[in-house]
């Protein structure tokens, strides 16, 4: 017979010491089905422990009908808030979308600032102040341009914390809460909505300083931080999906569709939008984008670039947080995203834009 884990009912496997489905032991008392346990204490009652019995049999009874819920509905047990907090903390992209800052180009051994780019010096001794940088050199370049400019060069303490041009400030996150929508089965994999809220893991002690908050409002001055997400399942473990959970819906929609139509070029439809979404991380630089400076706005939609000083035709190579924009001429552009800004080096320039509409 079947064994189910007591914690969230799911079927493990003969001599199971965790459940695969959200990682609870499996006591020793597991070992012995519930329902045969209750046939035997029924057995060997008396008389007087008949209502102690009824209500075992009624416990096992409710246990037994969630467990056939279960299968009945083919809904796989969604992750516990522990189990989806370690599927998200070991996925380094997640990691440094979410722990780590991109609103500067960290990865330059010296980070070159103009000397009117107040904002930004502003920044930079805030992290001068927690070890991150050494205190501020004042340089003029040279040539036919001249600038002034204001360097800064990351500590040991500093090297540590920049990974992948950006600057982490925690070990991870912990979810404090999560609430599943209806588990969705699409072809061959069960799918689900996650909507969360979350804390950092260990963050640095500079994050929480009133400056830090006033610089990174939209990180460190949350009282609740929220996400959502779409998880999905194959065989018997739950991973992080790459379908944006914005889009998911529409992958629903496309299945209730298909379900109503019975000829192949429907079952085509869905096998072909299923794939595209299944490989489909977004394009974060889709939208409109200020200049934190100079006020100049640039637009990007599906293939093109709107500036003032006009429309260009581009492309895009998007990996992760990172999209490549590549005109018809070849030339290109690495522009980073972090949440709502958008920064990118020409040259010895470093520019910063915030998202004003998307």
């Amino acid at each position: 017979m079947s064994k189910f884990c007591k914690k969230c009912s799911a079927a493990l496997e003969e001599g199971a010491g965790f459940c695969e489905s959200c990682g609870a032991p499996v006591l020793v008392a597991e070992k012995t089905e519930p329902a045969v346990r209750a046939v035997e204490t029924a057995k060997k009652s008396a008389s007087g422990n008949k209502l102690l019995l009824g209500i075992g049999g009624g416990i096992v009874g409710l246990v037994l009908i969630g467990v056939a819920a279960s299968f009945l509905t083919g809904a796989p047990a969604t992750p516990s808030e522990s189990s989806l907090s370690a599927l998200l903390n070991a996925d380094d992209g997640f990691k440094r979308r979410t722990v780590c800052l991109g609103n500067f180009q960290y990865d330059h051994n010296v980070a070159s600032i103009n000397a009117d780019d107040q904002n930004s010096q502003q920044w930079f001794g805030i992290l001068v102040d927690a070890g991150l940088y050494s205190a501020p050199q004042f340089v003029t370049t040279g040539g036919w341009y001249s600038r002034d400019l204001v360097q800064y060069t990351p500590t040991d303490k500093g090297k540590q914390a920049i990974k992948n041009g950006k600057l982490c400030f925690a070990q991870g996150v912990v979810l404090d809460k999560v609430t599943y929508g209806e588990v969705q089965k699409i072809q061959t994999k069960s799918y689900a909505t996650a909507d969360y809220t979350y804390h950092f893991l260990n963050a640095d002690e500079w994050t929480k300083r009133p400056e830090a908050k006033m610089f990174a409002a939209d990180v460190f001055d949350q009282e609740t931080m929220t996400g959502k997400l779409v998880v999905e399942r194959a065989d018997k473990d739950w991973m992080i999906s790459n379908i944006p959970a914005e889009n998911f819906s529409v992958l629903v929609a496309a299945r209730e569709m298909t379900q109503t139509k019975a000829d192949s070029s429907s079952t085509g439809f869905l096998a072909g939008l299923t794939n595209l979404f299944s490989g489909l991380g977004g394009n974060p630089l889709i939208g409109k984008w200020r200049n934190d400076i100079s006020g100049d706005v640039l637009e990007f939609t599906a293939n093109k670039m709107i500036a003032s000083r006009g429309v260009f035709d581009v492309s895009y190579e998007i990996d992760g947080n990172k999209v490549k924009v590549s005109n018809k001429e070849g030339a290109s552009t690495l522009m980073r995203i972090d949440k709502n800004h958008m920064t990118f080096v020409e040259g010895n320039l470093f520019y910063k834009f915030t998202l004003i509409d998307n």
